[in-house]
C-alpha cells in the first residue's frame, strides 16, 4: 500500500514555507516564495504554491491540509485576527484558503505549530514550555502532546514588560532586551558603527568570545539579556512547574553554550529550575507542526 505524502505550509514573515513530508517527520521536498502583503495575496500565493507541489510531488498527497500564519489566530473560527507586518485584522484566512484551494483547511498560528513539529519529528518533549526566539520572542505550551491554548493571546510572552538593564528605573517588552534581534540591536546602540547593519545574535555572541574592540559590551549585552530570560523563565517555571524549556529560533542556534549558561543562570534563581534544551528542527519546524496537525486533526 502506498501511503500518500503530506504537504505543510508555513507562512512566514518573509517567505511561506512548504515541505513535503511522510508521517515520519522526513521532507521529500521543500518548496518557497516571498509572503506578499495583505489576506487576499497570501491565499493567492498559497494557491499557487501549493499547485505547483501537487504537480511536482515525488507522490500522491494528503487531501487535507494545514497552514500556519504569524500574529494573533483564532484556530477555532479560523480567523487570522490580527498581524500588523502582514497587513491583516479579522480575515477569514480559513475559508478563504479552503475556498482557493477546494479541500479542507485547518488553521494554525505559527510558534503553536513549531511547537508541535518539535514535539512529534524533533527535540521537545511531549509536555514542555516551546520558546522560539528570534526576531520577537513567543511561547506554546505542550501537556501531554497537546497545545495549551484557551485565548488567541496565549503566549504573547515577548510583550510582557520587564526591568531594562540597560536604563535603570524603565521597563521595555522582553522582546527587546533578549530576542535575537534586542542582542544586536541593545549592541548597535552601546558601540554604533562597529558590526554591520545585518548582523544579529550570532555576531554579537561571538565578539564577546574574543578580545576585539567592543567584546566588552557584548559580553554585558549577552550577560544581561540571558539573565532578563532566565529571570522570566523561573517566573514562568514558579506558574506551570519546571517543564523542560526548549529554545528555538535564532538564538536556539547556540546550541549546547546557551543550555549551559542558562541552566546556571535558573540554578541561581528556582529551588526547582526547568530543564534547558534547544530545538533540533530549525526552520522546519512549523512547516512539520503543520505536516503533523495534517494527519492527527479531524477536520
Amino acid at each position: 500500500m502506498v501511503f500518500p505524502l503530506i504537504c505543510g505550509i508555513d507562512v512566514g514573515g518573509t517567505s511561506i514555507k512548504a515541505i513535503v513530508a511522510d508521517s515520519n517527520g522526513a521532507v521529500h521536498g521543500e518548496w518557497s516564495a516571498p509572503t506578499p502583503q495583505g489576506g487576499d495575496a497570501v491565499v493567492s500565493a498559497v494557491a499557487q504554491l501549493v499547485s505547483t507541489i501537487t504537480a511536482h510531488a515525488p507522490g500522491p498527497l494528503l487531501e487535507r491540509l494545514c497552514v500556519d500564519i504569524p500574529g494573533l489566530v483564532d484556530e477555532q473560527s479560523g480567523t487570522a485576527v490580527l498581524s500588523v507586518n502582514l497587513g491583516w485584522e479579522n480575515y477569514p484566512m480559513r475559508a478563504r484558503l479552503s475556498e482557493a484551494l477546494r479541500r479542507p483547511i485547518y488553521l494554525m498560528q505559527d510558534v503553536r505549530a513549531g511547537a508541535y513539529g518539535e514535539a512529534r519529528f524533533g527535540s521537545a518533549p511531549a509536555t514542555c514550555l516551546y520558546l522560539p526566539i528570534g526576531t520577537g520572542i513567543a511561547a506554546a505550551i505542550l501537556i501531554d502532546g497537546h497545545i495549551l491554548s484557551p485565548h488567541i493571546w496565549t503566549g504573547e510572552v515577548g510583550q510582557t514588560l520587564t526591568t531594562d538593564p540597560d536604563h535603570p528605573g524603565h521597563r521595555r517588552p522582553l522582546e527587546k532586551i533578549c530576542s535575537a534581534r534586542a542582542f544586536a540591536e541593545r549592541f548597535a546602540a552601546l558601540k554604533p558603527g562597529l558590526l554591520p547593519a545585518s548582523a544579529g545574535a550570532y555576531e554579537v555572541f561571538r565578539l564577546r568570545e574574543s578580545e576585539a574592540e567592543g567584546s566588552e559590551q557584548a559580553r554585558y549585552v549577552v550577560r544581561s539579556g540571558l539573565a532578563t530570560l532566565a529571570d522570566a523563565i523561573a517566573s514562568w517555571s514558579s506558574l506551570i512547574g519546571p517543564i523542560p524549556v526548549v529554545i528555538g529560533g535564532g538564538l536556539g542556534k547556540e546550541g549546547t553554550p546557551l543550555v549551559h549558561e542558562l541552566t546556571e543562570l535558573l540554578a541561581q534563581r528556582c529551588s526547582a529550575p526547568a530543564p534547558i534544551l534547544t530545538a533540533s528542527r530549525g526552520s522546519l519546524s512549523q512547516a512539520l507542526g503543520t505536516v503533523a496537525m495534517a494527519t492527527d486533526k479531524q477536520f
